[in-house]
């Protein structure tokens, strides 16, 4: 695979990872009612663990930009998209969707539905191209630009995409 597709992939997670780790960090409280409001844990979430799961998304966020690492912290965002994919399943399957599934922060206000679990599976898809072996190809300056620009581009149609989201859910209360 061409590694341009690899270190968008790459830059993407970092900025997914590092942008959760953010909202936890910014509001620990917050998000332990939210990781506890899934009742998926057998324990209620502390801003204390929120806190270790922040360090975790900012090392996972750190890692997949380390080209020594970046296989391994593709592998954790993976597993990790996956696990917050299957709390939301599970809570699906249990008919309780209003809730705020908290991927936008505690100021999100934005509840649990299928198309969530659509978007952590492509996600998911993103995290595996990351832990794609790098071609042999060398890259030139113009590939950090077409890497930038991509990320970038994907980092807006992102965002676009879960503001429609929350929208559509403010619509429908209406």
């Amino acid at each position: 695979m061409d590694p341009i597709y690899i270190l968008i992939a790459c830059a993407l997670m970092a900025w997914l990872f590092a942008a959760a780790s953010w909202h936890k960090f910014q509001s620990p409280v917050a998000m332990a009612a939210i990781i506890d409001n899934y009742r998926v844990l057998p324990f209620n979430a502390t801003s204390t663990m929120v806190i270790v799961l922040a360090g975790f998304e900012a090392a996972i966020a750190l890692a997949v930009l380390l080209p020594t690492s970046r296989q391994w912290g593709a592998l954790a965002a993976g597993v990790m998209l996956l696990t917050y994919t299957a709390a939301i399943a599970v809570n699906l399957l249990r008919g309780r969707t209003d809730f705020d599934c908290g991927c936008s922060g505690p100021a999100g206000r934005k509840t649990i539905t299928a198309p969530l679990m659509l978007r952590n599976v492509l996600l998911v898809l993103i995290a595996a191209v990351a832990m794609s072996p790098l071609a042999a190809r060398p890259l030139q300056w113009v590939d950090y630009i077409v890497v930038m620009l991509a990320t970038t581009f994907f980092i807006l149609i992102y965002q676009v995409i879960d503001k429609l989201l929350a929208n559509r859910q403010l619509l429908a209360r209406l």
